[in-house]
């Protein structure tokens, strides 16, 4: 996975005098991809939501049983982070509290994709760590209404939709304290260490023993989720910057701006 990223980071660097502007989804994007690469040239579209594709769905009965459930809907990638899941869940089996996590992990997702759900065998957390498998859009809703929050320690995303799933289906969200996710989220999520078990641990505490905070998330996605642009509005911001950069090329070339 190393070997791609840094390929593709590659080819990335080496292309950029090829571009007169960049497009990032957020202004965090934007600002990082500045600092790294001192470009100048950048303007952002926020990523657009389509909400009409989140609701419906089909029923399902995940028999997760009681207790509260925190679900890590993802597939396996290792940016992912999901093997920090394996000290959370020993963590929440020895304090004895009422709580579960559910993934969603296909053994043929990732190499090591199977030798994580080995682990939970082995490591005799099948109680406390739920793998549900890999779940079909069509069952999302019907997975979302089983389980009380969503939980994703991933390391590494542009914009992740499984954040704004959780604010549609008016769950919760305890995520990574990175960037990216605070750029997504802000106000609506409860942020951990993605690398501490302890802290994701006490986070999970916090949310299942707050009522308050539960609520205050909850309510603050929903109103997130109302500000975020629809695709019409995304398109025709894209649009007005392609008009512009092409404006401003049949004037003179453009050439990008580096530090």
């Amino acid at each position: 996975d190393r070997i791609v990223r840094h390929g593709k980071l590659t080819l990335f660097k080496r292309n950029l005098h090829f571009i007169s502007l960049l497009v990032a989804q957020s202004e965090f994007m934007a600002n990082r991809i500045s600092t790294i690469y001192g470009i100048k040239n950048t303007a952002v579209v926020n990523n657009a939501v389509s909400l009409e594709n989140l609701a419906g769905g089909e029923d399902r009965d995940f028999e997760l049983g009681s207790g509260f459930k925190l679900l890590c809907l993802s597939a396996y990638y290792s940016h992912k982070n999901l093997e920090i899941l394996l000290p959370v869940a020993q963590k929440i089996k020895h304090a004895g509290i009422n709580a579960k996590i559910v993934t969603t992990i296909d053994p043929k997702q990732h190499s090591r994709a199977a030798a994580f759900i080995r682990a939970v065998t082995e490591q005799k957390i099948e109680d406390v760590l739920l793998n549900v498998g890999a779940i079909p859009m069509a069952y999302v809703p019907s997975l979302f209404k089983q389980t009380d929050a969503l939980i994703l320690p991933t390391l590494l995303e542009s914009f992740s939709g499984t954040y704004v799933e959780a604010m549609f289906h008016g769950r919760p969200i305890l995520t990574s304290r990175l960037g990216f996710a605070q750029a997504v989220c802000r106000e609506a999520a409860l942020y951990f260490d993605p690398m501490d078990p302890d802290e994701i641990f006490r986070a999970i505490v916090d949310i299942q023993e707050n009522p308050s905070i539960y609520q205050d998330l909850v309510e603050t996605g929903r109103r997130l989720l109302g500000e975020m642009p629809d695709w019409p509005s995304a398109a025709a911001s894209l649009v007005q910057l392609c008009e512009r950069t092409l404006s401003e090329s049949a004037d003179k070339p453009t050439e990008i701006n580096y530090n």
